[in-house]
């Protein structure tokens, strides 16, 4: 009986310990008017009443600092069904091309208040300015930053693979044919260790590595950016912005790259946007999306496997979404070697699932946790279909050719010829990016047809 009343009694101070701080918190935030229409609407967002009362407080933060925030848009769960389906960035009006979504002055950026000479390619300045702003708040001093810092608290910690736990993190290596932690910090991604080393940051101190992180999955170059970063990925017909650095007042001014109807999703690129720089032109793909930001990509996709000269785009069809077409990148002719490596690719990730279900069924308490395993599946899952896709439209292809005469065990591949015909596709591509060519698709290099 006394350790029952000694729990309630803890229980009952934590509470209004928990209170206290929350209201400190929200204390902290400047006063303004939100005019988004799930600022009056408090089932609107895709989490609980306080988090929503947060994405409020951000916007009234903008809006009353010298920013501008559309009233056509509202923040929501992506499925209004599915509470882990995620927040997403909706139009409740029809917004036509060129109008403003949001702009984001420089005073509102979360970066280095002085220039400071980078010692690691982390930027460690931009972290430390929220670590600052998150202990100012905890002491209950003004913080700038402090409705924003709110914000990026709620958000939910192993987003990113690196950080995943240590079995799912194995399962993850597995996938990518990888030996460890060491080998996937010098070929995919080391955060955590420009975090810790680099940065010199606190191993004791997990919230300060979650701010870490999210500076490397949410920071356009060194610098954060409140509400922009909200804009989830996609490409092909659904980008549907536009974004534009104004260099009188270092502003970035979001704005609508086409007509935007009411209900539809507002996207950013984190690959083919306009200022996105080399990786249009590096075949920064779906593999790479999801080991940098944590998700899978939604149709159209690019799989590249550079390695064995195998690149292709998916997407699905416009008039009938259930069909996938899929279309060679530039400069990727299959071949039979390309068909043998996804044969062999796609039998190795089936028997492997099968062995990673096959563990997590007889100890799913033991073995990956609920949230990266359901990222492993979904990122399997579309690796699987994508090289289905390409393994079918090569034999298609395949079968064209050898009606005309064409024998595929005769085929030999010529190296000095193909290596010819790199360089000359790297040549171009490089003229095109010095003429600032405008992206005008997502499969800005695809071809469609084969002489």
């Amino acid at each position: 009986m006394k350790a029952y009343c000694y729990y309630v009694r803890s229980a009952f101070l934590f509470t209004i310990l928990l209170v206290l701080y929350n209201n400190a918190v929200a204390d902290q935030t400047v006063e303004g008017t939100c005019d988004l229409p799930s600022c009056n609407d408090d089932n609107s967002g895709s989490m609980d009443d306080p988090k929503n009362h947060l994405h409020h407080k951000l916007i009234q933060w903008i809006q009353s600092s010298g920013g501008i925030i559309n009233e056509k848009q509202e923040i929501r769960l992506q499925d209004p069904l599915d509470p882990a389906s995620g927040l997403g960035i909706f139009a409740v009006e029809r917004i036509e091309e060129g109008e403003i979504l949001c702009m984001i002055p420089d005073n509102l950026m979360v970066q280095p208040e002085e220039e400071i000479e980078r010692t690691s390619q982390f930027n460690c300045e931009t972290i430390r300015v929220l670590i600052d702003s998150m202990e100012r708040m905890e002491l209950g001093e003004e913080s700038k930053f402090a409705s924003y810092v709110s914000y990026l608290r709620t958000l939910p910690r192993g987003q990113l693979p690196e950080t995943w736990s240590e079995t799912g993190f194995r399962a993850l290596c597995d996938i990518f044919e990888l030996e460890g932690r060491s080998e996937w910090n010098t070929q995919i991604t080391d955060f955590l260790p420009m975090w810790y080393k680099d940065c010199e940051g606190a191993k004791d101190n997990p919230l300060h590595e979650h701010l870490a992180m999210q500076v490397a999955l949410r920071s356009e170059d060194d610098v954060m950016i409140p509400f922009y970063d909200m804009y989830n990925h996609r490409n092909g017909d659904w980008f549907n912005t536009r974004q534009k650095f104004d260099k009188n007042d270092d502003s970035l001014e979001i704005s609508a790259r086409r007509t935007i109807e009411a209900g539809e999703q507002i996207y950013n690129s984190y690959n083919m946007c306009d200022g996105c720089g080399s990786r249009k032109l590096s075949f920064f793909d779906t593999q790479k999306l999801f080991v940098y930001y944590g998700f899978v990509e939604q149709m159209p996709q690019r799989w590249n496997f550079l390695g064995q000269n195998v690149v292709f785009d998916l997407d699905e069809k416009k008039d009938d979404p259930d069909i996938i077409e899929l279309t060679w990148a530039a400069s990727v002719l299959p071949n039979p070697d390309m068909l043998g490596y996804m044969q062999e690719e796609i039998e190795r990730i089936t028997q492997l699932e099968q062995s990673l279900q096959e563990k997590q069924s007889s100890s799913p308490a033991s073995f990956v946790p609920n949230n990266e395993w359901h990222m492993i599946t979904q990122y399997l899952n579309a690796y699987r279909s994508a090289l289905g896709h390409a393994i079918s439209a090569t034999e298609k292809l395949f079968r064209e050719w050898e009606a005309d005469g064409w024998d595929r065990n005769d085929w030999e591949e010529d190296e000095d010829e193909e290596e010819d015909d790199w360089e000359e596709d790297d040549a171009e591509e490089e003229d095109e990016a010095e003429g600032g060519r405008e992206h005008g698709s997502y499969l800005s290099l695809r071809i469609d047809d084969w002489e």
